[in-house]
């Protein structure tokens, strides 16, 4: 049977009775927490269970036995984050709360005054104001064509109270969108991470989608908007 500490639903096979990762907990300090919870995301990252399951023990411990470690050491993001991770290294299915959705009819490419990606890119960087409007946050223009990874640039990152990772599509946006998206979100996760921490919201903007990329964007949490042209005057509208 499963009981909850601080709020995480602990495993049964976790009996934290050992004598002495209690006596630690007693005298850890509440910066250790955070670094202990990437370290658990790092191991996750690399494949490595085994290590991951050892250390997210050891935030287990410090929860039951000093739980004001937890209360002060972790940002509600990685507090809310430690059910999950139980579920990811204990349980063989994750629950996951996705919104039910309906299939969405696709949105074929309009006609806009853009021929090339990197001249949306440079319009909105420059009109941070559209995005704020469509983001319903002031925000400010972090950076373009932001490196996430050896491999991989993101068009722009955005940051109010949470950090965006936008990926611009000028044509009809498909399938490649959504892994994209959540490689960018999840690069800029681990890199904005201790004190920095703050929510990385992915957001597509596209000149069309396809029926498959808005229900899949949708069940991701990406959040995706067409952009639309009305005489002079560019705004994005939120679909899906």
């Amino acid at each position: 049977m499963s009981v909850r500490i601080c709020g995480t639903l602990v495993p049964a096979e976790c009996q934290l009775t050992h004598p002495g990762m209690i006596q630690q907990a007693k005298v850890m300090h509440p910066s250790e927490m955070e670094p202990l919870f990437w370290h658990v995301e790092d191991a996750l990252h690399e494949g490595n269970q085994d290590r991951a399951r050892g250390i997210f023990v050891i935030l287990l411990y410090a929860a039951k036995f000093n739980p004001e470690l937890v209360q002060k050491g972790l940002q509600p993001g990685h507090r809310s984050r430690l059910q999950e991770l139980s579920y990811e290294l204990f349980s063989s299915s994750v629950p996951k709360s996705y919104t039910p959705i309906k299939m969405r009819p696709s949105l074929s490419p309009r006609t806009i005054p853009f021929k090339k990606e990197e001249e949306l890119q440079k319009y909105l960087s420059s009109h941070p104001e559209i995005l704020a409007d469509a983001l319903g946050e002031e925000v400010r223009i972090n950076g373009v064509e932001v490196e996430v990874g050896p491999e991989y640039r993101c068009d722009i990152v955005a940051e109010g109270k949470q950090v965006y990772a936008i990926e611009l599509k000028i044509g009809q946006a498909n399938h490649a969108v959504v892994s994209q998206c959540n490689k960018y979100c999840y690069y800029l996760k681990r890199k904005l991470r201790y004190n920095h921490y703050k929510p990385v919201q992915g957001v597509v903007i596209g000149n069309g989608f396809d029926e498959w990329s808005i229900n899949e964007l949708r069940r991701e949490g990406i959040w995706c908007y067409a952009v639309k042209s009305v005489g002079d005057v560019i705004k994005l509208e939120r679909i899906g």
